[in-house]
């Protein structure tokens, strides 16, 4: 919010209340504050040194003598527009955000060309969600004074809040065009560029932030937040340690610090950090959370169990803290212990659970007769590729099935399981899924409690998907031509998950190894653009990896199935690709990262070697964070020898 200028002319408000004027706004406080007292001592009718004064408490957060001095110079002088903006001000630091409008309104209607009125207005109107009220009056502003930083800057602010986050850094841009040291609109730029996921532009945006102000916590803290997400974790930790340096009261920045400690593997370091976290500030539930993680990564399970349940004796209600506790069951194979507190995942406010807006009654795993059961998928394609593992022990306790499901699945689920009703899942929901007659329903994990209660309840399969055997041996009749003795194997190396899709990933270049072995003839499986990558392989080592341009793994699923079927052997990272292996009951060998990492997903468990979802499975697990070197290893000498045995 702006103040506009105290005084317009000099002349009439006397020799020391220019001299105060001057000083308040060089920002010295001190003398002008002293004036300011000299002269209402000897007049207390001054309304300008009441002014002044006022807006001297404001600045030093003493609103209610600031707002003493305002409400008494508007007492001698009700018409000045200038106070009545200044008490605004004022009045929406309090918290008195009715009173701030009202007086911001009283200074518009005293003057409606004092553009900072019309500013401050638009900052309360845009709080409160009036986002096309608020434009109005910074519209009106910007037609009174297009010079005035401010109202960039708030345009930006209103943009954010609606979610224009692309037109907000431009808004911000302008505002430091005419104020290149607007340290608001460069850090508002950090802000906007965290929105977007766009953590190299953060970065930037907070480093130009603190070269306005160089101290600035804020700016510090969100700095080592985006060079977390960017992986530079070591800078990360010193931004953290700079932090605690200013302030060795910041619990945020201990928790902060022990994070980045337990992603590089630095547990013991980390546990201090955190245990120092709570000795400042023992209410920060994340922090018994987080602890609850480092002791599972020490496999001290009761331990990080004991964590989590602290932190739900403070907030019982905490999905995150549900969710957690029933993910360290999960990956610890104690099934049965876990669903009661996977059923929070919907209530998250991250994560990829979304639930649907079905009413019928839950499906109690029971007969149904001639009821119809509506089953439907809640999470990304490699885990509705899982739980369709299930289904078809649902179909014989319960053979009226409709399943709503990923678009792009529909066309493989219809072929596999084709005595069900198979969807696409659409928003609003498909008319189909509006049926009359007794309707009940169930989430695909869901059906985990029911038919997976525990590790002995997981069945052997060959297979449950059916893929297109035609274009099936088409596929593999052309990998193999002029290369009939070859082996096939398909591989894929990056995952797209939000927030961990980095740490499942290995990039290309570091197959090499792998991708050496002769008689073998590498297809590419991965999902997305993957040009570039296959020609930097081709270029350091000359091995030409087959792309298939007629099978598109993002958008053709039932196609990318057939390709996976017609491949000798997959070896994949943490992604879909390994799903659509292990549910065709294709060879596939599954690099899953390390505990702790956040992003090792609990169906492969904490230290199989194995999946009782996927009996062609193998997994090779992540020994030390951030390298896969020694897994690749394991991966080329096995490949090798099962090459030679063919």
């Amino acid at each position: 919010m702006t103040t506009s200028e105290p005084f317009t002319n000099s002349e009439t408000l006397g020799i020391m209340s220019a001299q105060a004027a001057t000083l308040f706004n060089k920002g010295d406080l001190i003398n002008s504050q002293s004036m300011c007292e000299k002269i209402i001592a000897t007049d207390k009718k001054q309304k300008d040194a009441h002014h002044i004064l006022g807006l001297i408490h404001f600045r030093n957060a003493n609103f209610i003598k600031a707002e003493e001095c305002l409400q008494f110079s508007i007492f001698l002088d009700n018409s000045q527009a200038a106070v009545h903006n200044s008490l605004g001000l004022v009045l929406a630091a309090s918290k008195k955000v009715s009173e701030a409008m009202e007086h911001f309104s009283i200074a518009i209607d005293l003057d409606p060309m004092l553009a900072e009125a019309k500013v401050n207005l638009a900052s309360i109107l845009s709080q409160k969600g009036l986002f096309k009220e608020a434009e109005d009056a910074l519209t009106e502003a910007l037609s009174i004074n297009s010079n005035l930083a401010e109202i960039h800057n708030n345009l930006g602010d209103l943009r954010r809040r609606q979610g224009a986050f692309k037109a907000a850094i431009g808004h911000f841009q302008d505002a430091l065009d005419i104020r290149p040291a607007y340290f608001h609109s460069q850090f508002s730029i950090g802000l906007t560029h965290l929105d977007l996921e766009q953590w190299d532009f953060a970065r930037e945006a907070f480093m130009k932030a603190l070269e306005i102000n160089p101290k600035d916590p804020a700016s510090l803290s969100y700095l080592g937040f985006s060079l977390q997400k960017l992986r530079e974790f070591q800078s990360a930790a010193d931004i953290y340690r700079e932090l605690i340096e200013l302030d060795s009261s910041d619990a945020n920045s201990f928790n902060n610090l022990a994070n980045v400690c337990r992603t590089i593997g630095l547990l013991d370091e980390a546990k201090q950090h955190y245990e120092k976290a709570l000795s400042i500030n023992p209410d920060q539930v994340a922090v018994y959370e987080n602890l609850g993680h480092l002791y599972h990564e020490t496999e001290n399970i009761d331990a990080a169990l004991a964590w989590f349940d602290k932190a739900l004796e403070m907030e019982p209600h905490n999905p995150q803290a549900h969710h957690n506790k029933a993910n360290a069951f999960l990956l610890e194979g104690r099934i049965a212990e876990a669903w009661s507190d996977y059923e929070w995942r919907f209530r998250k406010a991250q994560g990829n659970a979304i639930s649907r807006p079905f009413e019928y009654p839950v499906w109690d795993g029971s007969a149904l007769n001639e009821a119809t059961l509506l089953l439907w998928a809640e999470q990304g394609v490699g885990d509705e590729l899982l739980y369709a593992s299930i289904l078809n022990e649902v179909i014989k306790v319960q053979p009226k099935v409709i399943v709503e499901c990923d678009p792009r699945l529909v066309p493989l689920f219809k072929r596999s399981f084709p005595s069900i009703g198979v969807y696409g899942r659409t928003h609003p929901p498909h008319q189909i899924t509006s049926l009359s007659g007794d309707i009940f329903q169930r989430s695909f994990a869901d059906l985990c409690p029911l038919f997976r209660p525990s590790l002995a309840e997981f069945l052997p399969h060959d297979g449950y998907l059916t893929c297109d055997a035609k274009r099936t041996d088409e596929l593999r009749a052309r990998y193999r031509r002029g290369k009939s003795s070859n082996m096939i194997v398909g591989i894929s190396w990056r995952s797209n998950q939000i927030g961990h899709g980095y740490e499942k990933s290995i990039n290309l270049t570091d197959w090499l190894e792998v991708l050496k072995i002769p008689g073998i003839t590498f297809v590419n499986l991965q999902y997305g653009d993957c040009e570039e990558e296959l020609a930097a392989v081709e270029a350091v080592s000359g091995i030409r990896i087959l792309h298939d341009n007629e099978i598109d793994p993002l958008e053709e699923l039932d196609s990318f199935a057939s390709q996976v079927s017609a491949m000798d052997l997959v070896i994949t990272t943490s992604n879909t690709t390994a799903h659509m292996a292990g549910a065709l009951n294709i060879p596939v060998w599954t690099l899953v990262p390390r505990l702790g990492t956040g992003a090792l997903c609990w169906y492969w468990f904490r230290d199989r070697i194995d999946s009782p979802w996927y009996p062609s499975m193998s997994i090779f697990r992540q020994e030390h964070w951030g390298r896969w070197h020694q897994e690749l290893e394991s991966i080329s000498s096995k490949l090798s020898t099962t090459k030679r045995k063919m």
